[in-house]
């Protein structure tokens, strides 16, 4: 993961950084060898197989990556030809589904045994953007034609050809204007991206930028009940604190966060807590500037938090049109945020008052937001000082920190009862092995700690969460350290007047 500079950068340097680099920083690496679209296709989709590699589609030809983060890419088949729109992988890790965009075809690819295109892939024909599984079998689809409303369409793939049953209908507010209000962007390659985060699916309408997201089992239940639900009564409408962009939420990061492609940025906000509808902006990323239109790549077995950029082949600046960049974003947001507003303090503190207040901090980063300023405000005075930055994220502030310093103490806790908490003797605690020893231990503290995701704890899973003896020493409680302190004042004291009365009593003597 990337590491944060500690260093100070000087106020002109920021600026010109500004121009090219994203307002939080992230490590993004330009990916030379990435598949490029075939030249009767728009763009390159590509998702993630269980073993972690990425498999690509470029309207023509599918690659796999040739290992794990490798650069290099192996063609397996050839013939899927269309406008590449998606490519996911059936919930059985075997078969990948590949759309082919407005031309309707929906293609089944074995990758444990590819095969260059038959007619027998084909196993439907529909007008769509996306798509995403929602079960074993069933493929919630956003389907349409260019101009025109697009619906929530689910595929049943049980058979060898797929028959369509809509469930979420949109009204006419919803069609596209026509091509003459939409800039730089040609008949057909529209489209927005779906994703499904356990029981809820995120869906975006490319015409007004909404992101509404369902629940999978409502989805699931019209389409047995041969019902629709209505997009705008049945879809809980997602507020964002800066707006969505047109691309769809493209991927998801390890702790749901959604990856917001479009026109100008990547956007990535926190995604709504169970009972909420508020998703905040997490960081923004710019690989190319701000003049390209971004779509995302994402790896759904990926256990950090990367993703791939692609810039759109119909960006008016050529020279850039098709290339891939890996971004892996930072762990800890407001950190970032904070080293950049250190870096140039003393510039964007136009009154010279040693603070910054919203205004001034906004007008040195444009993408900051109300939510992340209040998050870096610690004594909630409306204004930000150097030490207040210096201590984003440090141990006792900020928010979610709490949350860190429990997972060491759960993790410490679990690591000193193992032996005894696992009662299967297979080394590993299951989630109710875990309650057991740690009676508030929750569902989300225990994913968090489990790393690989195997729904089992390990010793090594645990010792890397769990404070280090040099982290421990530094952990020590401070009351008790003050009282050694005092007690070990009081005998040293002690001892220097017995020392003195000794030397006293022998200078008597004599």
């Amino acid at each position: 993961m990337y590491r944060i500079p500690t260093h100070r950068l000087l106020w002109s340097t920021m600026l010109l950084t500004l121009a090219t680099l994203p307002a939080f920083a992230v490590e993004m690496t330009k990916v030379d060898t990435f598949p490029a679209a075939d030249p009767n296709a728009f763009g390159v989709v590509a998702t993630g197989l269980a073993d972690n590699q990425l498999i690509v589609w470029n309207g023509n030809t599918v690659y796999r990556q040739s290992a794990t983060d490798a650069t290099a890419f192996e063609e397996i088949a050839t013939g899927y030809a269309g406008d590449p729109a998606f490519i996911v992988m059936a919930p059985n890790g075997t078969d990948a589904y590949l759309g082919a965009g407005f031309s309707g075809s929906i293609y089944r690819l074995d990758t444990t045994n590819p095969a260059d295109f038959s007619e027998a892939a084909t196993v439907a024909t529909l007008g769509h953007f996306s798509g995403a599984f929602l079960s074993d079998t069933l493929l919630l689809i956003d389907a349409g034609v260019f101009g025109q409303p697009s619906e929530l369409t689910i595929l049943d793939l049980s058979g060898q050809k797929a028959v369509a049953v809509p469930v979420v209908t949109k009204s006419a507010k919803y069609a596209r204007p026509n091509k003459d209000t939409v800039v730089v962007k040609p008949d057909g390659s529209f489209s927005a991206a779906l994703a499904v985060d356990g029981d809820r699916v995120y869906a975006l309408d490319g015409n007004t930028t909404e992101l509404r997201f369902f629940s999978a089992a409502s989805l699931i239940q019209a389409y047995e009940g041969q019902a629709t639900l209505d997009w705008a009564t049945d879809g809980t409408l997602v507020e964002g604190d800066a707006p969505f962009l047109g691309g769809g939420v493209g991927g998801l990061g390890t702790q749901g966060e959604l990856v917001n492609g479009g026109f100008g940025v990547i956007k990535v906000f926190n995604a709504p807590e169970e009972t909420s509808n508020i998703a905040n902006l997490s960081r923004v990323v710019q690989p190319a500037g701000s003049g390209v239109f971004y779509s995302v790549i994402s790896n759904p077995f990926s256990t950090t938090d990367r993703f791939y950029a692609r810039i759109g082949d119909f960006t008016p600046d050529s020279t850039i049109n098709g290339d891939v960049y890996q971004v892996i974003l930072d762990d800890d947001p407001a950190i970032v945020l904070a080293e950049g507003l250190l870096g140039g303090f003393e510039g964007a503190d136009t009154d010279s008052n040693g603070s910054l207040s919203y205004d001034e901090a906004v007008a040195f980063d444009t993408d900051l937001t109300e939510n992340q300023f209040a998050l870096l405000d610690s004594n909630t005075d409306g204004v930000l000082t150097a030490t207040e930055l210096e201590g984003a994220g440090s141990e006792g502030e900020g928010e979610g920190e709490g949350e860190d310093e429990s997972l060491e103490t759960i993790a410490e806790d679990l690591l000193d009862g193992l032996d005894g908490a696992d009662v299967n003797d297979d080394g590993t605690l299951s989630f109710a092995e875990a309650q057991a020893l740690v009676a508030a231990l929750t569902q989300t503290q225990f994913d968090a700690l489990d790393t690989d995701s195997d729904g089992q704890l390990s010793r090594s899973e645990l010792e890397a969460q769990a404070p280090t003896p040099a982290a421990g020493c530094a952990l020590l409680d401070t009351t008790a350290l003050q009282g050694f302190q005092d007690s070990l004042s009081k005998l040293i004291v002690f001892l220097m007047a017995l020392l003195t009365l000794l030397g006293f009593n022998a200078a008597k003597s004599s």
